[in-house]
């Protein structure tokens, strides 16, 4: 049975083989590849070992794209997620297709988000391909060397479902793929009914991020006391929640009463990977007493794709006292105490009712 299997796939590769020959090919964009190129990558692809689905994601994707359609089977939805093993893609058409020979998924992958190293697709230098057929049969990754696509290396992916005719998944350990960081991704299709080629983008690419860097309230600390128009430090922590990379160059800014004010900004040169950074700032107390909010930004630029944006700010109220007050502070709270040395109204007072009860009180047993 297998051996028969084997042999209709390379029925199907030859037949295509021999399309190619006698065939020319349009696509939407990108790249031209001669017929030679596409020959080479049939002939790999024909004798590519069948998929291990030793891996499977969940039902949580995440879209990256929506591609305009252009007719034909062409890109419509981009998708992806990723665990601590692999990364996994998921993309659809707009039709539907009939057999293996109709339809070739393509996703290049931008390991090192390097333009000037791999080959250039759209925007991105291309480290990776993967190519998978269109009913979930054979299916590679190929690697980038200075002499051009390796063909006689391919690797298998870990994870492949395509067995709906209109959408593809697949699975890559991220080993497989340069490692786990940050990817520069565009994908496409391929219609070998007529050789239409479709990039998703048309141009450019999309990113994903596996970075998470975060900060909280409780990161968030003062020396006290905190008086007017004092000289205190503020110190936060900023954790990176990658497990496998450093975070090299985060900025971090720190606002006065939210965004009014930046009184701070500092570059942390590393954050070791699942761990944390400490940076200590100089802050001048405002002149004047009250409640002001002091506000922690992590990378305010955007300028590191993270997945996750909203744990990138902290903020927390601190009550700056006059100089006859102390004040302790923890991490998103502060205690005041009164000056022990000085009666309040509400003492003095208490004080007058008590003699004056006194005085009454005398008065009367006098009388008797």
């Amino acid at each position: 049975m297998e051996q028969k299997k084997m042999m209709a796939y390379a029925m199907v590769g030859l037949m295509l083989m021999g399309m190619l020959l006698s065939s020319t090919y349009s696509r939407a964009d990108g790249p031209i590849y001669d017929k030679d190129s596409m020959q080479q990558l049939l002939k790999n692809e024909s004798s590519s070992t069948p998929p291990l689905l030793l891996a499977q994601p969940s039902n949580n994707w995440s879209k990256l794209l929506t591609d305009p359609d252009e007719g034909g089977i062409n890109v419509k939805n981009a998708y992806f997620q990723f665990d601590s093993d692999n990364l996994y893609f998921r993309m659809t058409s707009y039709n539907p297709w009939s057999s293996t020979i109709d339809v070739y998924g393509l996703i290049w992958v931008d390991s090192d988000c390097n333009s000037n190293t791999g080959q250039v697709i759209n925007d991105i230098g291309a480290d990776y391909w993967i190519i998978l057929y269109g009913w979930g049969g054979y299916h590679s990754v190929y690697s980038w060397t200075s002499g051009g696509w390796d063909w006689s290396n391919p690797v298998s992916v870990s994870y492949l479902n395509a067995s709906d005719g209109q959408s593809m998944e697949t699975g890559v350990s991220w080993w497989d793929i340069g490692g786990f960081s940050n990817k520069q991704v565009v994908f496409g299709m391929i219609d070998t009914s007529t050789w239409y080629w479709d990039y998703a983008p048309n141009s450019g690419h999309v990113s994903i991020g596996v970075d998470d860097l975060s900060v909280e309230s409780k990161d968030i600390s003062f020396s006290a006391p905190i008086r007017a128009s004092s000289d205190i430090t503020v110190t936060a922590e900023i954790h990176n929640n990658n497990i496998y990379s450093d975070q090299k160059d985060v900025q971090v800014r720190f606002y006065m009463d939210r965004t009014s004010h930046i009184y701070h900004t500092v570059t942390i040169d590393s954050i070791p990977a699942n761990g944390s950074a400490i940076i200590t700032v100089p802050w001048h107390v405002p002149s004047y007493e009250g409640i002001h909010t002091v506000k922690v930004v992590v990378d305010p630029y955007n300028l590191i794709n993270e997945t996750d944006e909203s744990n990138n700010m902290a903020e927390t109220d601190v009550t700056v006292l006059s100089a006859s007050q102390t004040t302790t502070t923890s991490a998103g709270s502060t205690s005041v105490m009164g000056d022990s040395t000085t009666l309040g109204l509400f003492g003095i007072t208490m004080l007058l009712l008590v003699v004056f009860a006194v005085l009454i009180v005398t008065r009367r047993l006098r009388n008797r």
